[in-house]
């Protein structure tokens, strides 16, 4: 992939701020951002200038960026349970780079199909979009990691048997 990808709406909760303040130290590494920043217009004109704003992505549009990116930026500073980008993400062979925060160690196996890094620290962000954007083979390797839990584990096949299993385990349970 040729640029750092971020995707989701553009607003504070998010942890835009973070992420634009990595971008400005990281002036040799692209980064593009796929959603809508009605709520912050004004970081068009700040932003450093190997950022680029995309807007919203149809569908079509957003699997191409996904398949051009080199790995996923999630920055959120706030709680998140289950953030489709990230299994999106996955599912297209990309690794993800993710708070530390509610959900998302779940889903993103650091060292594994990611790395996490401290909520709102651009320090940590920093060093793990660094590290990522110069391991090409070690993207890859999470990448692929990923999309092979993300078809096991969230396909609508994977959901189905962990949900007969915890039936089963119910029913067990209720008989004893």
């Amino acid at each position: 992939g040729s640029f750092v990808a971020y995707v989701g709406r553009i607003s504070p909760e998010k942890g835009i701020e973070v992420l634009l303040s990595v971008a400005e130290r990281l002036q040799c590494v692209p980064f593009r951002l796929a959603g809508s920043y009605d709520a912050m217009p004004q970081l068009v004109d700040k932003a450093s200038a190997n950022v680029s704003f995309l807007g919203n992505l149809d569908t079509k549009q957003l699997a191409e960026f996904y398949g051009g990116s080199r790995f996923l930026v999630v920055s959120s500073r706030c709680f998140e349970g289950f953030p489709m980008t990230i299994v999106e993400a996955m599912t297209h062979g990309k690794a993800v780079v993710a708070p530390r925060i509610g959900g998302i160690p779940e889903i993103v196996d650091d060292g594994s199909t990611g790395l996490l890094f401290e909520p709102g620290n651009s320090d940590d962000l920093a060093e793990k979009v660094r590290y990522l954007w110069a391991s090409p083979k070690l993207c890859k390797r999470m990448g692929q990691a990923g999309r092979e839990k993300a078809l096991r584990e969230y396909s609508p096949e994977g959901y189905y048997m962990r949900l007969m299993a915890l039936y089963d385990e119910a029913v067990a349970l209720g008989s004893s």
